[in-house]
């Protein structure tokens, strides 16, 4: 597969635990070719949908909310 058709997510929970190591893999791979991206806008949101993807997840989506909530709603934008 091309690099150019490899697109990786890094969980923020798993970054965490160390910085410097997962760092140090995403500089390696980005030196491959291989891209990153985070879904924080409405824009990444409508073009993913655009594109075809059917799921995602990000601060785009939805900022932080309580466990709790039972209500939310995806972004009018996003309706297709």
């Amino acid at each position: 597969m091309s690099t150019q058709h490899l697109e990786l997510e890094v969980l923020e929970t798993s970054a965490l635990d160390d910085v410097q190591q997962v760092s140090t893999i995403m500089n390696a791979c980005i030196a491959l070719g291989v891209h990153f991206s985070l879904v924080e806008t409405i824009e990444h949101c409508t073009l993913l949908l655009q594109l075809g993807s059917e799921l995602a997840q990000g601060y785009g989506i939805a900022k932080l909310i309580p466990a709790c909530v039972s209500d939310w709603r995806p972004d009018n934008a996003w309706k297709v």
